[in-house]
């Protein structure tokens, strides 16, 4: 190993998963539970029948969220972000549960070391739905109580096991991407520990020195081994392809340059600091929710509009989760370069050799080199991959992993504007329904203090269904009723209702004694109507 490498040991997707969980739950069940104590300790509560049992069963959900949502965000700090920084001598641990610890090679027992699969017992939301959902079944069929079949979550450990008998959880993981990198870091380790320093002999396929066999630099020419010094011929055949791989190598200058700034990125510090950012983030977004709510009123806010607030907060809280998430995918990809694209270093004097054919590699400027015997990109300075994994184990193509990890960033990314758009939309619906609603009430109170002009509004909001729904007989009461306290237009809609006989008998002489009545006070469309 020629420098210290950065490897993501947790990348941070299952702490994320558990806090976008928590973040998500907590206030939703909070506010099942206060609206249905509120409902069912109110003075005007129905104690019996369907609507009791509907408001017992919310708030029973609300607590189950509650619960969940709790254990959810007590196993973030124990899956946050970490890093392992390998050297020549060991590693050392940044971020997460073992955070500054320094270990040598000498000091790990590689037997015992491994990643093992462990199931647990978890409330998850597809327990809550189905414990719900058999709650409801066994009680209106059997008056029992029954809950659905527990849920056992794999979780991938790994444990490092010292030579002195100390066992350390490094890692643990939920998301199948993280145990997979959790299985790929305890090859990485154990490939670490009494690493033999002897030249590799070179394959058949390979190039190798016509005096000690091992693998030799395929140039534009002669070739002089690193390792005996003597020097062999290369094939013509072989020499096209060292030239053709040279200028293929300066077209797909992104490739080492994405690679460059994947090997730069933040480490396990800054996953951290956005999970904790994303989590304030989401309360507050859930905070302005009910803060909204405790300023309108809680009997003034319709289930309609506690419904649209419901969706506006929870489609803000995931906006910074799915940022997080994308940014994420980096470290993952990092993860993928590291652990499975790195050249075999120089033995001695010798060459660096292809990750998956043991070729020696061409000279290179970048970071980045392309085999000419198998035609696998090797990323120079990474000696991570086990020695003994077989071919089939490596990545086929780099570029596919840095396309794949940039096109991720780019759906999250996109998820992320969509639910920052949909949270932006309820909260416009939820402040015109509320608007509406507000001046409805308003109307009304000022009818019933005999104001004619809004109970001709009103006629005309349950007349039309603005904001409302239609309602015809109620809208020819308020007709009546402005046209009583001088409103023509009211007198007007009046008769209308006397001729299509709308909550009252049909009746064309008070239609047309009514429409007089405006029209000789100057209401012109009473006049026209009367023209025969």
């Amino acid at each position: 190993m020629v420098a210290r490498i950065r490897l993501p040991l947790q990348v941070g997707t299952s702490a994320l998963g558990h806090a976008t969980a928590g973040a998500l739950a907590l206030v939703p069940g909070v506010w099942l539970v206060v609206v249905a104590v509120r409902l069912i300790t109110s003075p005007a509560a129905d104690l019996g029948g369907f609507g009791f049992g509907a408001r017992i069963v919310g708030g029973l959900v609300g607590a189950y969220l509650v619960v969940y949502a709790l254990l959810e965000l007590t196993r973030v700090p124990g899956t946050r972000a970490s890093d392992l920084l390998l050297d020549a001598e060991g590693f050392s641990v940044e971020g997460g549960r073992h955070d500054g610890l320094r270990l040598t090679w000498a000091a790990l027992d590689p037997a015992r070391s491994r990643a093992e699969t462990q199931t647990e017992v978890r409330v998850t939301l597809g327990k809550i739905v189905g414990d719900v959902f058999f709650v409801a079944i066994s009680l209106l069929a059997s008056n029992s109580l029954e809950l659905s079949p527990d849920v056992e979550v794999p979780l991938r450990r790994l444990w490092i096991v010292t030579r002195e008998g100390r066992e350390l959880l490094l890692a643990e993981a939920v998301d199948p991407a993280e145990q997979a990198s959790v299985d790929a870091l305890i090859e990485t380790l154990r490939a670490r520990v009494g690493a033999a320093p002897s030249p590799p002999p070179a394959s058949p396929s390979v190039l190798g020195c016509a005096s000690c066999g091992a693998p030799v630099v395929p140039v534009d020419g002669d070739t002089r081994c690193g390792h005996c010094g003597a020097t062999t011929a290369v094939p013509a055949e072989l020499r096209a392809r060292v030239r053709a791989i040279a200028e293929t190598t300066t077209t797909r200058a992104w490739v080492a340059q994405a690679l460059t700034d994947l090997l730069a990125q933040p480490g396990a510090a800054a996953a951290t600091a956005g999970l904790i950012f994303a989590v304030i983030f989401a309360f507050g977004a859930w905070g302005a929710a009910v803060a909204l709510v405790i300023v309108t009123g809680l009997d003034a806010v319709s289930g309609f509009e506690a419904t649209l607030l419901l969706l506006g907060g929870l489609a803000l809280a995931a906006v910074p989760f799915a940022l997080v998430r994308a940014a994420l995918a980096r470290r993952r990809a990092l993860h993928l370069v590291t652990a499975s694209f790195g050249a075999r270093p120089p033995r001695g004097e010798g060459a660096w050799t292809c990750r998956s054919c043991g070729g020696a590699l061409p000279a290179a400027n970048g970071i980045v080199v392309q085999c000419v015997f198998c035609e696998a990109e090797n990323v120079l300075g990474l000696d991570l991959r086990d020695e003994a994994a077989s071919g089939k184990k490596q990545r086929a193509s780099l570029e596919a992993v840095l396309v794949g990890a940039r096109a991720e960033r780019r759906r999250l990314a996109g998820a992320a504007a969509g639910s920052l758009a949909l949270g932006v939309v309820a909260a416009a619906v939820f402040a015109i329904q509320h608007a509406d609603a507000q001046a409805l009430a308003r109307r009304r109170a000022a009818c019933k203090r005999d104001d004619g002009v809004a109970c001709l509004e009103l006629a005309r909001t349950f007349d039309f269904g603005q904001g409302v729904a239609k309602d015809r007989k109620k809208a020819c009461g308020l007709y009546e009723q402005a046209c009583d306290l001088g409103e023509l237009e009211g007198c007007d809609g009046l008769a209308a209702c006397y001729v299509l006989g709308i909550d009252r008998p049909t009746d064309m002489a008070e239609a047309d004694r009514l429409r007089r009545k405006a029209c000789k006070k100057g209401y012109e469309p009473s006049c026209k109507a009367l023209d025969p």
